[in-house]
């Protein structure tokens, strides 16, 4: 799964990060041996270039699972894209599929299971919002990421806070 992998990635980056400060210098290297064999494993088999992201898939074959989720986007945050994949994930996440009147929604609403107010089928998460956009700031695509910050942070204002909203209402 995409976000999980990510996720352990993330958890491997800080536990390297406090192995260097405690100057175990020893561990931080086991640990970035794991992060780079972990980051290339997703490169090489979830990345899907069509899709313009990371697709989950399925362990014993590694065949791709054609569904993009919100956590297909969770690559960004955890530094795993090359420059160019960021890009066309970039791309994509700039588009109308993703791009609801209060992006990103769990699901693309280009999907057949869509709906903009169905927990894990098209509502959106500010957690998450907030994550995308701070990997696409980290891979420069700046412009994009304030705009989906900037949507998600005026519907709470307008909203109130929750822990997720329609992603065409708010």
């Amino acid at each position: 799964v995409t976000g999980n992998t990510s996720y352990l990635i993330m958890g491997e980056r800080s536990l390297a990060r406090l192995a260097e400060i405690c100057g175990d210098q020893e561990m931080a290297a086991r640990r970035k041996l794991r992060i780079d064999k972990a980051v290339q494993a997703m490169r090489d088999h979830m990345w899907d270039k069509e899709a313009g992201t990371f697709l989950t898939v399925r362990r014993d074959t590694l065949e791709k699972v054609p569904v993009a989720t919100i956590n297909s986007w969770d690559p960004l945050t955890a530094g795993v894209p090359t420059a160019a994949m960021a890009g066309r994930m970039a791309e994509v996440l700039a588009t109308p599929a993703w791009q609801t009147p209060l992006p990103v929604p769990t699901v693309d609403r280009t999907d057949k299971r869509w709906k903009s107010d169905r927990f894990w089928r098209g509502d959106v998460w500010p957690s998450t919002n907030y994550q995308i956009a701070s990997g696409l700031a980290d891979y420069g695509h700046k412009d994009l990421a304030a705009d989906i910050a900037d949507k998600t942070v005026a519907n709470a204002i307008n909203s109130g806070i929750s822990e997720h909203y329609d992603s065409v209402s708010g």
